[in-house]
């Protein structure tokens, strides 16, 4: 929330298909109506989960090479992103598009076989800069050529 004397609201982990169709949302009602930021936890899954993600990783990033070849790839680094209004702004009652820069993201990924390692982290290290919150002016769940302007990009929080 804006004001300092309200205390922040804070969600329980849930995991979340962000390539799934129809676009996952979640609509969440509280009596605070204005924002000024928005902290992002990403932790690894405790078990294996129905999709056949493996218990400690955080991230994981199913694609296809320019050649056809599958690609897997994935992370165990936790992080935590943070999405700050701009001074004297909040994100207000709107809907918000959490939005990914792919090519950003993915850039130079993946690495040689041997090279997991520095896959893994490429991959969490890149997610920062390609993360944006955007409004969903009219709330189709879909970021429309009028809804490209982030309203607050990804910092690290921690």
């Amino acid at each position: 929330p804006c004001e300092s004397d309200v205390a922040s609201l804070d969600l329980g982990p849930r995991g979340y298909e962000l390539a799934q169709n129809p676009p996952m949302t979640e609509r969440i009602t509280t009596a605070v109506s204005e924002f000024c930021a928005l902290r992002l936890e990403i932790a690894p899954v405790d078990a294996l989960t129905a999709d056949g993600v493996e218990p400690g990783t955080t991230l994981q990033v199913e694609a296809q090479s320019a050649d056809g070849t599958d690609v897997t790839l994935t992370s165990d680094k936790s992080m935590s992103l943070s999405f700050e209004a701009d001074s004297g702004s909040s994100f207000g009652d709107q809907p918000l598009l959490l939005g990914f820069d792919v090519s950003t993201w993915l850039a130079g990924l993946p690495l040689a076989e041997d090279m997991a390692a520095e896959s893994s982290d490429t991959l969490a290290a890149q997610l920062l800069d390609s993360a944006a919150l955007y409004v969903d002016i009219d709330g189709n769940n879909a970021l429309d050529d009028d809804e490209q302007t982030p309203v607050a990009r990804a910092t690290a929080s921690r």
